[in-house]
């Protein structure tokens, strides 16, 4: 039964020590890169969230002062809708308060 003892020769044990720990990473790296991948996707589209309700803030900022410059100025006129009837656009659910 010599097949069952370790290898005695340097090389032997060399390579033998050398696949195992290169069996070893090859189970361990992947899911562990995997892992890292996933979190990175969700950090991504968490910032992709944000992003996207901080662009719809602003784009209604800029159009509520772009009403208040209209109205300040005195550009704005009245419109007329569909029936003929003239409305305004009501103000007071844009004003902050200080």
């Amino acid at each position: 039964m010599e097949f069952l003892k370790p290898p005695t020769d340097s090389l032997y044990k060399f390579l033998a020590l050398s696949g195992l720990i290169l069996f070893l990473v090859s189970i361990t790296w992947p899911p562990w890169l995997l892992n890292k991948l996933v979190l990175s996707q969700y950090e991504v589209e968490r910032d992709q969230q944000i992003l996207k309700a901080e662009v719809n803030h602003f784009s209604l900022e800029s159009l509520q002062f772009g009403l208040s410059v209209e109205v300040f100025s005195g550009r704005h006129s009245e419109s007329k809708d569909e029936n003929g009837r003239t409305s305004t656009p009501d103000f007071s659910l844009w004003q902050t308060s200080p």
